[in-house]
């Protein structure tokens, strides 16, 4: 359920809609209502590291795991990042 205007207090019927939560989400990107899209904000990273560690694994001498050591990162963060399911705007 997305309140239209914003307000999650205005339950008015004309201010609901049925939306799926990836909808919902991008609505309260796009009205300012969540600073969710940079991704900086949650996270320690700086550009400089998201750009290494793809560069590392370019190389081919690095895996999931072994980056993920090296930037105290679990594996599955490091192949969201690669694969720019995480950081995607960088």
């Amino acid at each position: 359920m997305n309140h239209i205007d914003g307000n999650k207090a205005n339950n008015f019927y004309k201010n609901l809609e049925w939306v799926t939560s990836k909808e919902n989400m991008a609505h309260a990107i796009e009205n300012g209502l969540m600073n969710y899209a940079k991704g900086e904000d949650r996270s320690n990273l700086k550009k400089e590291e998201i750009i290494l560690i793809r560069d590392l694994y370019k190389t081919g001498r690095y895996t999931h795991k072994q980056l993920g050591d090296k930037f105290n990162l679990s594996r599955r963060y490091i192949g969201n990042i690669i694969n720019r399911k995480r950081w995607k705007h960088i």
